[in-house]
């Protein structure tokens, strides 16, 4: 009877619905469903392919190489091994630098490019630099421990989201300067030749020659014996 009757569904030239294709009827079953499933892998396949494309896009590579080839060494050890190492993938390095540590340079894509450090200076543990802006360091300079230089910042956004575009600034640092453990310097501040910033200290505006600084935000402390490089106010 049931063959029959679906003789009769053929004969009368009327479609079989859509359970029984779904069941795996004659006019449906393994090649629908194969085509979904085909559907299926290449959104994900989309899908996976812009994830991996936005995360990976933004890293820089020769920080990676970086940071494999001075894992071994020791914290504070190896000064200059581990200097000439950065300086081998592409870090804009004078002679006589020392990294006591490995220095975290951020920013994305190009921003080791963004990063000039001058000759003779003494880079301590810890210390992070956000180049997404360029970063100049001059020579004879001293970082403390864990120091922040940032370049970039945010525009004032709507109240959903305070944090709007993105407004990177460069910074410049001026030869001689010393920047203590944990001072953190804004975006767009130029401080200058033989400047002093105290430790803790977080730099919002431009520091003049031969000063020093302290506090939060950094205010002036004194005036400072004139260095060589020093121009005239």
């Amino acid at each position: 009877m049931g063959r029959v009757a679906h003789t009769h569904i053929r004969q009368q030239g009327t479609s079989l619905p859509g359970w029984f294709r779904r069941a795996g009827g004659r006019q449906g079953g393994p090649s629908m469903l194969g085509s979904a499933r085909h559907r299926h892998t290449e959104r994900m396949a989309k899908k996976l392919r812009s994830v991996v494309r936005d995360e990976v896009g933004g890293v820089e590579p020769r920080a990676i190489l970086a940071r494999v080839l001075t894992a071994p060494l020791p914290r504070g050890g190896m000064s200059r091994t581990r200097t000439a190492l950065h300086r081998m993938v592409g870090l804009s390095v004078g002679n006589g630098t020392l990294l006591s540590s490995s220095i975290a340079v951020i920013g994305g894509r190009g921003s080791w490019r963004n990063v000039s450090i001058g000759s003779n200076c003494f880079i301590n543990q810890g210390c992070v630099l956000d180049a997404t802006a360029p970063i100049e360091i001059g020579d004879d300079v001293n970082f403390g421990h864990d120091v922040l230089v940032t370049t970039s910042a945010h525009r004032l956004g709507m109240p959903d989201r305070r944090a709007g575009a993105l407004a990177p600034a460069g910074v410049k640092i001026g030869d001689g300067a010393w920047l203590a453990s944990r001072v953190v310097v804004l975006p767009g501040v130029e401080i200058g030749p033989g400047a002093i910033v105290a430790a803790g200290a977080v730099v919002t505006r431009s520091v003049p020659h031969d000063t020093l600084v302290a506090g939060i935000p950094a205010r002036p402390i004194r005036s400072l014996a004139p260095s060589a490089g020093a121009r005239s106010p």
